[in-house]
């Protein structure tokens, strides 16, 4: 991997592409897929991150690689193999999937996230976009088909994965949250464990029985 190459906030990816063990890693000039066995780089793929920041986006499903920013927008490439060579196989790219702060999870056959200020559905195969309604940046957790949603000013809300339109079942505000840091102070993404739920808020911590719902 070169040395000027340097690192962003996506977290590393295994998968395997045309047989092969990869990790995939988001990095500040792009996607970069390398060889688990020997370290060696594979493809890589820079659309993305073009007049980018740090806050990168990415998620692996089907054998392809979903990645976005706030500035570039989202793209879905396949790793493919030619003649010998790995190659980062473009399927669609548009510049109005912004996601960046929070994340994107896949549940079915489609991508929820929140580009911008819109907590939005794309369908994951073809980057057709379903629904939008207005809302803060969220980050997501997906447990068995229930999505809980972190709102950047504290809300957490239970929400219907559905492609038809957004379905929020119910939401609450944390009690005592610490002072806020400018605009926000959720960025944390939630947890879930045993039944229960973990939100964190800087230096505060709650915890949520939730088996029941």
């Amino acid at each position: 991997m070169p040395e000027a190459d340097d690192a962003g906030y996506a977290s590393v990816l295994a998968a395997e592409f045309p047989g092969v063990r990869q990790y995939v890693q988001f990095l500040a000039k792009g996607l970069a897929g390398v060889e688990a066995k020997t370290g060696k780089l594979l493809w890589r793929y820079a659309r993305t991150t073009k007049g980018a920041p740090g806050v990168l986006v990415t998620l692996v499903s089907d054998g392809c690689v979903f990645s976005s920013t706030s500035v570039a927008g989202g793209a879905l490439i396949q790793p493919v193999r030619k003649n010998g060579a790995f190659i980062a196989q473009e399927i669609y790219f548009d510049n109005k999937l912004r996601f960046d702060l929070g994340n994107v999870v896949k549940v079915g056959d489609d991508l929820y996230g929140t580009p911008g200020a819109s907590v939005t559905c794309v369908e994951f195969k073809t980057g057709t976009i379903k629904w939008q309604e207005r809302s803060k940046s969220l980050s997501f957790l997906d447990v068995d088909g229930r999505l809980y949603t972190h709102a950047e000013d504290g809300y957490v809300a239970l929400v219907e994965p559905s492609p038809e339109a957004y379905r929020e079942k119910t939401r609450f505000i944390p009690p005592t949250r610490p002072v806020k840091h400018e605009n926000f102070t959720a960025l944390s993404y939630l947890a879930l464990a045993d039944g229960h739920l973990y939100i964190r808020e800087f230096n505060s911590l709650w915890c949520y029985d939730v088996k029941s719902f």
